[in-house]
């Protein structure tokens, strides 16, 4: 009896310890796959893009409002908006300009990226999200 003892005090301690590392490395991933930045100091912003001929569609799915939000494309065309409420915004393409005020050109250009900067997202602390 004092053998079988052994073995399972073994076979318990073996379960522990691997239940105690397979918490960790889940923790590990949640942790890592929930930060969309990879930016310290801020938190990521839940959005979603879709793109039609002529407009981006921005979903704010945060419980706040978006304020002084600038929505860029592909690093050079921006979008300024004072407020973007909770739920669908649908945007005009041609409403992103670059530097020197060109706009953008839908049927001609291709999205490849989308970048949304909120400067305070939630107690003065940025939020950004990319696409």
């Amino acid at each position: 009896m004092l053998v079988k003892s052994k073995e399972d005090q073994y076979q318990r301690t073996m379960l522990s310890i691997g239940l105690r590392i397979a918490f960790i490395v889940l923790l590990t991933g949640w942790m890592v796959g929930c930060s969309r930045t990879g930016q310290t100091g801020s938190i990521p912003l839940i959005a979603d893009i879709a793109v039609t001929s002529n407009h981006l569609i921005v979903v704010n799915g945060d419980s706040f409002v978006w304020n002084q939000v600038k929505i860029t494309i592909d690093d050079k065309y921006s979008y300024e908006a004072y407020v973007l409420p909770r739920g669908k915004s649908s945007l005009p393409l041609t409403e992103f300009v670059d530097e020197k005020a060109n706009r953008f050109k839908p049927h001609f250009l291709k999205i490849r990226k989308v970048k949304i900067h909120v400067p305070d997202a939630r107690d003065g602390i940025e939020g950004h999200y990319r696409w």
